[in-house]
């Protein structure tokens, strides 16, 4: 994998566009409600890339999720605040949701062949997420839709975006999504374990690409992953949760050389025990 690529690091003081206090999300269960969130908290601040990490079943996801108040149903959010730009929303209705998901907050999920619609060429589902939030042709749609595939590395940006998600590589695909969720330029993009299932060159290829789009965009990252690695290369602060809460949060090269938390020192143990031996 690449070396880390130069960020838009926050500076202190820098604003925080997106940010969760004391955030609880609980699913109902027969005895009672199960906590998957518990006191959640995170700032997002302008162009950083934040790696939120821990392992399967922590809560990472459904964190992430509640950033967009987004929360899958029977579960919900029980407790907590949600911000984006100073405003709470939480208290926003579902018309200003739609408009501020995909628009402003961009997502960006795992699995590129459940999240592409077999039956729509890449390039109409791109132009598609740009015309759901401004008034434009498809004609100019689908030319900002070219220019956006092209900009994220896909040779013959044309011919690709006449392409079916079948026809296109697991990486390819997943490149996509990248530009569906960028092309209209969002505050915050929200990347959900994307890289899994990746093999390590196609990785660093999302990876590259990712980072040169938000650099160019100014956007903001939260990127959720179990790869320590990903976090070390990448991110400029990360925060670790276990069983729900985050336990830890600390900026990339302070967390790596000295973890505090006793979930944080085993997970960067691990790490270094997997990191090949030269």
């Amino acid at each position: 994998m690449s070396s880390k690529p130069a960020t838009g690091s926050s500076v202190d003081g820098a604003r925080a566009v997106l940010e969760a206090t004391d955030l609880d999300v609980v699913y109902p269960l027969p005895d009672g409600d199960l906590v998957a969130v518990k006191n959640f908290q995170l700032a997002i601040r302008e162009s950083e890339f934040v790696g939120l990490v821990g392992e399967s079943g922590s809560g990472k996801s459904t964190a992430a999720l509640a950033l967009m108040a987004l929360v899958r149903q029977p579960g919900r959010i029980a407790r907590g605040k949600v911000c984006f730009n100073g405003e709470s929303l939480l208290e926003k209705d579902d018309a200003e949701l739609r408009r501020i998901r995909g628009r402003s907050i961009g997502l960006i999920v795992q699995n590129s062949r459940s999240a592409l619609n077999p039956l729509v060429s890449v390039g109409d589902q791109i132009a598609n997420v740009y015309r759901a939030h401004h008034d434009a042709s498809r004609k100019e749609a689908l030319q900002l839709a070219v220019q956006s595939i092209k900009a994220i590395g896909i040779p013959d940006a044309q011919r690709r975006a006449a392409s079916y998600p079948h026809q296109l590589s697991g990486g390819m695909a997943q490149r996509i999504l990248i530009a569906m969720a960028t092309i209209n330029e969002p505050q915050v993009l929200i990347a959900d374990e994307p890289t899994t299932g990746l093999d390590v060159t196609v990785q660093a290829q999302f990876l590259d690409a990712l980072h040169a789009k938000v650099d160019a965009t100014g956007s903001a990252v939260l990127f959720v992953t179990h790869d320590l690695g990903i976090v070390a290369q990448y991110c400029d602060r990360v925060a670790v949760m276990y069983r729900g809460e985050v336990v830890e949060e600390a900026d990339v090269e302070t967390l790596f050389a000295s973890p505090q938390n006793p979930y944080t020192k085993r997970l960067v143990a691990s790490a270094a025990e997997r990191r090949p031996r030269s």
